[in-house]
This record gives structure tokens, sequence and C-alpha cells, in this order.
């Protein structure tokens, strides 16, 4: 029995359901290959291989359609496939320690529920919802600064999935106001309360324009081509009043830093200002704000999670 792992101690159905899953997170594809084949490659009878497709068909993952074999409903973003990846080969890494080690598969599976449950018991009851990856991990960073407690970032297309099917379960979702359109009605369906946050930087009161040269180099550096677009909408005269004045994506002053190196001010994210400060060392002036320009939407959300008291330190 200690030689036993997972593959043993499984019901046949669940191995085949998180096989023919894990299949489908690695190698994206538009539909499944026949049961027939399925029951084969698993040693399974067809109707256990039915089973399984039945399970991940309730999950939301597959759609079975008559003739038309079993369509994958579930895709990745780039960024998910990259985070599952990764974390998967991490995974297999700390399996292989705690093999070499002398743990026998018994003892490992072990180990790899006790990670999960606790990770479940973990579980955060606050939700934030973007539309990108970098905005979401920023947003998070914050959000946990002002709430102390954690918080799960979740794009805002896959939360709306996801509230549509019934899997989410929390106590409070935050969003943009940019995005909150988007999951309103959902989440008042689901009787979950949603907060919307402002997060337009406040460049007028972040620099006096009235007392600068006109041929001031000023550069906003922003972390996706959405939110410099929505900054444009917002600021057109600044643009037309300064010609010096750019909206650049992080993304584009890593690969070309010729714009910093004429740059006498540079407006970002504190964050993004604190993690990229060897890439912006040379700039005589930098102006940090925060992802949310919103103390009133802050301090109702420290309301309602229990935090009222904590300083603020967004």
């Amino acid at each position: 029995m200690d030689d036993a792992g997972l593959p043993e101690l499984l019901p046949k159905q669940h191995l085949i359901l998180l096989g023919v899953l894990d299949d489908l997170l690695q190698e994206p594809r538009e539909r499944l290959p026949r049961t027939e084949l399925i029951a084969e490659t698993y040693r399974a009878n067809i109707n256990t291989a039915k089973k399984a497709l039945s399970l991940l068909g309730q999950a939301g993952m597959i759609q079975a359609r008559r003739r038309a074999g079993n369509r994958v409903v579930r895709r990745l973003s780039s960024e998910q496939a990259e985070i599952y990846h990764a974390t998967r080969r991490r995974i297999a890494s700390l399996l292989r320690e705690l093999a070499a080690a002398g743990f026998n598969r018994l003892e490992i599976s072990a180990a790899l529920l006790a990670a999960y449950r606790e990770q479940e018991q973990r579980q955060p009851r606050i939700i934030y919802a973007d539309l990108e990856f970098n905005e979401l991990l920023l947003g998070r960073r914050e959000l946990e600064q002002t709430c102390g407690q954690p918080v799960q970032p979740v794009q805002v297309e896959e939360l709306a999935r996801q509230l549509t099917e019934g899997w989410i379960t929390a106590d409070l979702i935050v969003t943009t106001f940019f995005c909150e359109s988007r999951i309103r009605d959902l989440c008042i369906h689901k009787g979950i309360p949603l907060v919307a946050l402002r997060t337009t930087p406040p460049l007028e009161h972040l620099l006096n324009f009235s007392l600068l040269p006109r041929d001031t180099v000023i550069t906003l550096v922003v972390l996706s081509e959405s939110i410099r677009q929505r900054i444009r909408q917002h600021y057109p005269h600044i643009q037309k009043d300064f010609p010096g004045f750019a909206i650049m994506t992080l993304e584009e002053i890593r690969r070309d830093r010729t714009r910093l190196d004429k740059t006498h001010i540079l407006l970002t994210h504190k964050l993004v200002a604190e993690e990229h400060a060897a890439l912006f060392r040379s700039i005589p002036r930098i102006i940090s704000y925060n992802r949310f320009q919103d103390d009133e939407g802050l301090d109702y959300i420290r309301t309602l999670t229990g935090n009222r008291n904590k300083e603020q330190t967004c």
C-alpha cells in the first residue's frame, strides 16, 4: 500500500477527468479526442470515460454536441497558460525533492492533499477583477495593503464566466469603473457586494502644468495599451498643450529606453517606480501615484472587510 499514489487512490473516472483537463491546459485545442480513444489511453471502459467527460461538462470545461464530439469551452489566456506551466513545473520539482528525501508515493500524496486543503482554507474572501494581468497584480497588491487580507485576482471576462456558471463564492468583489458594467448584473444576481474604484491618475493634481515650460519632456509610463487609450481620452488637452508629453507602456520603455534618456519628468505607478528603479534612475524627477484614486471607495472597502481603523496605505 505504501507504493500507492494518487493514480491508484483516485476513482478511475476522476483520474481520467484530471488527466484530460491537464492535457487541455497544457495544449489548448478546440475539440477532445473521441471518447473511445480517451478510454483506451487510460485503460478504462467506455462508460467510465463517459462519466469523466460528463463531469468535465458539468464543470463548464467542455460542451457535448451530438455527432460533433466534445467542444472545449474553457480557454486560457496567454498569461494564464504561462502561469499554469510554470507552477506545474515547480510542483513537479517539489515532488521530486520529497521522493529524493525518501518519502514514498503514499506520503507524497498525503502532502499534496494537505497543501491543497491549506490553500482552500486560505482562499481569499475578496476578489479583484481587472482586464489585464499586470493591472491585476498591481491592483491586488494595493488592495491587500488597504484591507490587510489576501485578495484573489481574476480577469474580468473569466470572473463573468465563473459568476454565470456559479463557481464563485466571495464576500466582496472589487473592480474598476471601466470594468464595472461587465459584472454588475451578475453580482447583483448572486448577491455579492461589488465596489468599483476610480483608477485614472490625477495628472493635473500631480503636476502644475501651467508653471512648466512647453518644451518640458514629460513621460507617463502605464501598464497597458488600454490604460493609455483611456488616459488619452480623459486628458486630450495635455498632449495638445505639451508637445513633449507622451504616454508609453512599460513594455515599450523596456524595449527602447531612448525616450527615457530625454525625459525631464516621469509619471508612473508607485509600485512600478519601486520595481523598476534601476530603469528610471537617470530621470531628474519622478512622480508616482497609486493605482486607485478613490479614497471614499477604499474607506468603504475597509468598512466592509472589518478594517476600519487600519492606517491608510493607499
